[in-house]
């Protein structure tokens, strides 16, 4: 991303994401240290998904937005992007 997100095109991104199959919870937060505090999206994906899907990650790149970080909590992968 070439700057800071912003309020409106992190609402955009954060709808475009929910509408995907796959995506059970999208959360704009301002309170991740690995972005320093930086507007971000934290993207739940559905139990049992072992990858982020493509589909996810081309949201992403048409909202010229990128993969911070992925993690798991349980059988849910979480995505950061910014």
């Amino acid at each position: 991303m070439t700057g800071d997100l912003t309020a409106d095109a992190a609402d955009r991104v954060a709808d475009d994401l929910r509408a995907l199959p796959g995506v059970e919870h999208v959360t704009i937060t301002h309170a991740d240290p690995r972005v320093d505090e930086r507007r971000s999206l934290e993207v739940t994906h559905s139990a049992g998904y072992a990858r982020v899907p493509p589909r996810v990650l081309r949201a992403l790149a048409e909202h010229d937005c990128g993969v911070v970080d992925v993690t798991r909590q349980g059988e849910h992968p979480i995505l950061l992007a910014i």
